[in-house]
């Protein structure tokens, strides 16, 4: 079954292209164009001088810049002891099952990693896949596939040793402050996806060379598995590793 989505166009004339172009990204998509936009109704996305973003009336916008994040990395000069950077080890390929707004996955390829990740939300992928290619990012970096990555990992030709990367997107139930605007829209856009299954681990770690499955946690958040094998602790997050 289709997911079904509004998407305007400020210039109509990009429509049919960009139309075609997304369709090819994802088929289980259908995209309605509307000629109206009103900012008190609109929940769809929203196509501006060959940006894609993703508009909910009650939040705001969300938009996706990779190539201003990479710059953001250079700034703050992000190196191997970043926590996510210990928490995968040395393993030089990543897969991360959750793509999400694409910060992590950025984050492990400008650390060196060769990054495989999923995304299955179907306007999450397309709004992450449309933005990567109309990056300066090159393609072999980062491979973002449409999918669940919790199974769809065994369709990768994997050579090497492998991490296997997860985020549940958390949402804690008491929060001392509203999270940025943009999360705000990106959590209620997938705020019905499949529950994670604790058994899958074990059905991951079981692959030949994935030998390390990590899952990103609020620091006190509980555990989805038994105690893992190791941990490494943030200041507010906390990742959980399991071989």
């Amino acid at each position: 079954m289709k997911t079904s989505i509004y998407i305007y166009f400020t210039q109509s004339h990009h429509a049919c292209d960009v139309l075609r172009q997304l369709s090819n990204f994802c088929s289980e998509l259908e995209l309605i164009q509307v000629l109206d936009f009103d900012k008190k109704s609109f929940i769809g996305l929203f196509f501006d001088h060959d940006k894609l973003s993703y508009y909910d009336y009650r939040f705001g916008s969300l938009s996706l810049d990779f190539d201003a994040l990479l710059r953001d990395f250079r700034r703050q000069n992000l190196g191997k002891k970043e926590l996510i950077s210990r928490a995968v080890g040395q393993n030089k390929v990543v897969i991360d099952s959750t793509f999400g707004t694409g910060k992590d996955s950025l984050t492990l390829m400008y650390l060196g990693f060769q990054v495989n990740a999923f995304e299955a939300n179907p306007v999450a992928y397309i709004l992450g896949k449309w933005n990567l290619e109309k990056s300066k990012i090159q393609e072999d970096r980062i491979n973002l596939k449409f999918g669940n990555g919790l199974s769809h990992y065994k369709n990768l030709s994997l050579v090497q040793k492998t991490s296997f990367y997860f985020d549940p997107m958390f949402r804690p139930e008491k929060r001392k402050a509203l999270p940025k605007k943009g999360m705000q829209v990106f959590e209620e856009l997938i705020a019905n996806e499949p529950k994670f299954e604790s058994a899958i681990i074990s059905e991951v770690l079981a692959h030949d060379l994935i030998d390390r499955f990590v899952i990103k946690r609020p620091i006190k958040g509980p555990l989805l598995k038994e105690k893992p094998h190791h941990e490494i602790i943030g200041k507010t997050i906390r990742f959980d590793i399991y071989m």
